[in-house]
Parts: structure tokens; C-alpha cells; sequence
């Protein structure tokens, strides 16, 4: 089925000339060229920490045509260009994050990232006026570097990193599945080996996930030669960044959202029909044909707080008390 359904994706229109199908061919060569360049370039702005330039020149290459496209025709060029793309952009935010916090602990007072809110803004690589918060770049790393899995096989760094993340914020499963993105068949076990099969030990075990997997892993890092180097791996602290506390907080702020309802109050009568109407209004509804009966399934956030403005208005007119002439009561 696999290799039927390469095939199927990877076929060549019958209605095309071979002009076109050269001229198509040609211009992804071309593309691809590009891309190395544009690559290679953001490469030497990060080695040199000049990150707003690499940073720039990343977001240049994910804009490419074959960068952005589906690979219909399986080059491995592109895919590793796609890996290498979202990789290195995601390992240059943690990078930057990680470069300012130090700078602002020796009391660099230009640098604001990491402080004590974390709320604090850097300046966004795209835009020199934008800013962007601590948060968001630790959920843009995540996302780049998770978007680089699905076009290569991962290095052990990234599994390492992501797998830390993942545990820092709270998130046990997601991180135990990033360990079991690799998978450990050798029998001698390199020092990144050790070093991934220990974290993933320490997370099994606050899972109390005590089965025959991690007692072969256990078995095999103890007997591994490297082990004894495992004291110079030193763990990530991403708390020094980033708090679970103020990633919850931050989490619940960009999740949330307000709805205001305007509700019309007749002579003291509120029509249900209209106010439910309002209500369903408020919420997506689904595309085509497709039925939901709960629109709320739609949403991306979550609906924190509903407020309604009542707006009342009386028809009858109102007697005096002191004459018979009728007085309406002002709306």
C-alpha cells in the first residue's frame, strides 16, 4: 500500500508538455538552490549570535515555494531542508532565550527577558516594533521544532529538549512520547543514550509505569560503559525562563475569551427565543453540510466569562398619580 501510494503522489500529469514538466523541474531546482543558500546564511548569523538577521533569514527560507508546498515529488532535499528549517529557528529562539537570561542576571539592563513576570517583551524577529513574550517564544520553539519531526528523524538533542519541555510544563505524556521517538536497539549505548534512556527511566517512573520495557532499559543503562560520564550531563532548568506557574497563567489568558450578550428587556418581558438565538449566534458553525449540535466544539478557546447588557424598554404608558392624562414613560 505504501509504496502504491508513493507512487500515486509522486506521478506526472499526462497533460503536460515536456516544456512545462522541464520548466516545473527547473524552477524547483532553482528553488532548492536558493534554499541552501538562504540556509547556510542563517547558519553564520547564528554562529556569530547575530540572531535577529538568522532569525530573519530562517523566516526567508519558510517562505520558499517548496518549503511551504507538499512534497509531492519525495525529494529528500526538500524534506531536509523543511527539517533544518523549523529546527534550527526552533533551537535559535530557546538559544536567544537562554543568551538573554544570562545577560540579564549579570545586570545588563537593555536586556528584559526572563524577569520576574515574565511578561516582559523582546523585540520579534520579523518586525523590530513587535514584541513577543517569553510564553510565546517557548511555545513558537516547541511548535518549530515538533513542525521538524515530522519532516526527518530526530536527533537526540531534539528529543532531549523537547522531552524537558514537555515535563517542565506539566505535560507527562507528551513528554514520554517524545523518548519513545527513539528507539534504543543497539547494544552499547553512546553518552546521548544514556543520557535519553535516564530521562525517560525518571519519567516512567513518576508515571509508575514499572513494565518490561523499563525493566530492559534499567538492565541495559546499568551495564552500559558510558554510564559512569552520566554526572557530566547537566539537566535543562527551564524554570530559570519560564515558570509552570506563570506558563499555566499565561496558558489561561490566551485561552480565554469574553462573550457579551445584548439582551432587549420588553415592559420587564425578556423574549428566551432571541436571547438563545444571540447565544447560538455567538458560536461558530460548522462548514458544508456538516451537522453539530454543539457549537462550542468548534471553538478554539475557552469561553471564560459571559456577560450580558440588558437594555430595557416599556411600551405601556404609565397614569400619573396626580392626573388621568397618560405619561410614557421615557425609554
Amino acid at each position: 500500500m505504501g509504496t502504491f501510494m508513493n507512487f500515486f503522489s509522486s506521478f506526472t500529469a499526462l497533460n503536460l508538455s515536456d516544456e512545462e514538466v522541464d520548466i516545473e523541474e527547473h524552477t524547483r531546482e532553482l528553488q532548492i538552490e536558493v534554499a541552501l543558500q538562504t540556509l547556510q546564511r542563517g547558519l553564520e548569523y547564528q554562529k556569530n549570535g547575530d540572531y535577529l538577521n538568522a532569525r530573519r533569514k530562517y523566516d526567508e527560507l519558510g517562505r520558499i515555494e517548496i518549503i511551504q508546498m507538499v512534497n509531492s515529488t519525495n525529494n529528500p532535499t526538500i524534506d531536509s531542508l523543511k527539517y533544518l528549517c523549523f529546527r534550527n529557528r526552533g533551537m535559535l529562539r530557546l538559544r536567544e532565550l537562554i543568551d538573554n537570561s544570562i545577560k540579564t542576571n549579570n545586570g545588563n539592563p537593555s536586556v528584559h527577558v526572563g524577569g520576574d513576570s515574565h511578561k516582559e517583551k523582546v523585540n520579534d524577529y520579523g518586525d523590530d516594533d513587535v514584541g513577543i513574550s517569553v510564553y510565546g517564544e517557548f511555545l513558537g520553539a516547541m511548535n518549530d521544532l515538533l513542525n521538524a519531526v515530522s519532516f526527518g528523524t530526530p536527533d537526540d538533542k531534539i528529543i532531549i529538549i523537547l522531552a524537558s519541555l514537555f515535563e517542565h510544563f506539566g505535560y507527562l505524556r507528551l513528554s514520554r512520547l517524545c523518548y519513545e521517538l527513539k528507539t534504543f536497539n543497539d547494544d552499547i549505548l553512546l553518552i546521548n543514550d544514556a543520557k535519553l534512556i535516564d530521562g525517560y527511566l525518571k519519567l516512567l517512573s513518576n508515571l509508575n509505569v514499572h513494565n518490561r520495557v523499563y525493566s530492559k532499559l534499567k538492565d541495559k543503562i546499568e551495564r552500559s560503559l558510558f554510564w559512569k560520564n552520566r554526572n557530566e550531563f547537566k539537566s535543562y532548568d527551564w524554570d530559570k525562563l519560564l515558570t509552570l506557574e506563570a506558563w499555566e497563567n499565561e496558558r489561561c489568558d490566551a485561552l480565554k475569551e469574553e462573550l457579551v450578550i445584548e439582551v432587549d428587556v420588553n415592559d420587564g418581558i425578556v423574549n428566551i427565543d432571541h436571547l438563545l438565538g444571540e447565544f447560538v449566534g455567538c458560536l461558530p458553525k460548522p462548514k458544508g453540510r456538516g451537522k453539530c449540535y454543539d457549537g462550542y466544539t468548534l471553538t478554539g478557546k475557552t469561553i471564560d466569562k459571559v456577560e450580558f447588557e440588558f437594555h430595557f424598554k416599556n411600551t405601556e404608558p404609565i397614569r400619573s398619580e396626580d392626573t388621568n392624562d397618560s405619561v410614557e414613560k421615557p425609554h
